[in-house]
């Protein structure tokens, strides 16, 4: 487990490199077609920052090259979605300064989810 002061270090790393999505999926496998998935995730050209965030709150570490694109140079990127994006951003929300709304609103988000067997609906979305 981390201690207040890590804590306080990853939560500014976050709020400086990282980002926090709610992506619409569409796929006929889902019951309704459609899908929103809650992911919290930072892109570093270091890995062993991010090695704290996977140790932390699991996820997934992967190395990456965009290649066509104008970021030429390869980076690792942490990722966590769903359920542990909700725990990752309810323990670093209070440290947060830039990004604290956007994660007060995702986490409000996640936790209108139903744990399984229930997309949300466009109108259950908006809510």
């Amino acid at each position: 487990m981390y201690n207040d002061l890590e804590l306080a270090y990853l939560a500014g790393f976050f709020d400086a490199d990282g980002c926090i999505t709610i992506t619409r999926l569409v796929n006929k496998r889902y019951s309704r077609g459609i899908h929103y998935a809650l992911r919290a995730m930072i892109g570093q050209r270091l890995r062993s920052p991010l090695e704290q965030f996977n140790l932390f709150w699991g996820g997934s570490l992967c190395y990456t090259l965009y290649r066509g694109t104008n970021c030429p140079n390869p980076q690792w990127i942490w990722s966590v979605g769903h359920r542990k994006a909700l725990l990752f951003l309810q323990d670093i929300v209070p440290c947060l300064r830039l990004k604290q709304e956007q994660a007060e609103t995702a986490i409000a988000f996640q936790l209108s989810v139903p744990k399984q067997g229930h997309a949300l609906t466009n109108e259950e979305f908006v809510k």
